[in-house]
């Protein structure tokens, strides 16, 4: 506060902190209930999804369990599948509403993440190294990742689930129905599956998607078409020989570059101990302080060190992914290329020319 400093003592300044303190309880009491109710609030969306899911799937059992003749368990069904595009109908009318009602609170969320990091990072180069502080930039570290992994994946939850509604529609049983019936019943799935085919998705700013779409098995599955599934027809061994070797010389450079870095900073630290009689800091932490010694300062420094190392070792798995597939990618094209080239050689066969222009015709169509 700008009133009482921390070091001024008396009456006043004493009941001014208590009273700032119950009015931040306040405060934070406001912004929980603001959290329960948006979480709230996705959670029970996606359940209605399931629920819609489960409505839709169960229909079938009118044709199944209805002892009616079938012209009722028509009109049964009929009836049912009109109730369920309409509850589908005001649930997307609430996935609007809340989108709109929630905006600003997913979009606050990011912009009070980012601007809480970097007032921490001021903080912890500011402040006296102590563990105690270190407990409190990590607590509060922790609380914001878990705040907003909260909302994400409540709301990568609605996404998921409506997703699948369109299967659930699609196997509703309205195969079973007849004649005038089936037509009508017909433009009702039609209608309902393209409606429920749209995409469902809570976004921050309107532009940052709020979901836990694995974005690394986006990439294997890339991986897996062009390294795989696209060579089947055709591959050009030296070609990719050549993509290997330039996979390997990228990959073991920045291998290199990285070990060399993190065994630097082991070297120095070890020379700091030996020569200049120092503590062994290769990693600068907010505790313990540089020159603070002990056994657990010691430890602490190790295990930050091996968790430096660690974190190194998932930014060079990264660095692993992009580097592959942007090298498949530029020698897939040079793979197609060769393919190309290469059809001519179709007409220097010993067949006929009518057998020559098929092989060709089918050959193109399947490099295009």
């Amino acid at each position: 506060m700008a009133w009482p400093d921390v070091k001024e003592k008396g009456f006043l300044p004493d009941t001014v902190r208590v009273g700032a303190y119950l009015i931040w309880w306040i405060f934070m009491i406001r912004a929980s209930a603001v959290y329960v109710f948006v979480i709230t609030l996705t959670i029970v969306l996606s359940h209605q999804y399931k629920n819609l899911q489960s409505y839709f799937c169960n229909l079938e059992e009118v044709f199944i369990t209805n002892n009616n003749d079938m012209d009722g368990k028509e009109k049964e069904y009929e009836s049912g599948l009109k109730i369920g595009i309409a509850l589908h109908a005001e649930t997307m009318w609430c996935v609007k509403e809340c989108q709109r009602i929630c905006r600003w609170v997913f979009s606050g969320q990011i912009t009070i993440n980012l601007t809480v990091f970097c007032m921490l990072m001021l903080q912890m180069v500011n402040s006296e190294r102590t563990l105690v502080n270190a407990l409190a930039t990590l607590s509060t570290s922790l609380a914001l990742l878990v705040s907003t992994g909260f909302f994400m994946c409540n709301a990568g939850d609605v996404t998921v689930e409506a997703s699948i509604l369109p299967t659930a529609i699609f196997f509703s049983g309205w195969h079973h129905c007849r004649g005038e019936s089936s037509i009508r019943v017909r433009n009702l799935i039609t209608f309902a599956i393209a409606q429920s085919q749209k995409p469902v998705m809570m976004r921050s700013f309107n532009v940052i998607e709020m979901s836990y779409r694995s974005y690394v098995s986006e990439d294997i599955k890339i991986l897996y078409k062009v390294a795989v599934s696209l060579k089947t027809h055709h591959n050009d061994l030296a070609i990719e020989k050549k993509m290997i070797r330039k996979a390997k010389i990228y990959l073991a450079s920045f291998g290199s570059i990285l070990g060399y870095a993190l065994t630097s900073y082991a070297i120095d630290g070890t020379m700091q101990v030996l020569k200049a009689n120092g503590t062994f800091t290769p990693v600068i932490t907010a505790w313990p302080g540089v020159t603070e010694r002990g056994f657990w300062p010691d430890v602490f420094r190790i295990i930050a060190y091996f968790g430096l190392w660690m974190f190194m070792l998932k930014v060079y798995a990264v660095h692993v992914f992009v580097f592959s597939i942007a090298v498949i990618l530029s020698h897939q094209y040079t793979n197609l290329q060769s393919y190309f080239y290469s059809l001519d050689d179709i007409f220097k066969k010993t067949c006929s020319v009518e057998e020559k222009i098929k092989e060709y015709e089918k050959s193109l169509k399947l490099g295009l």
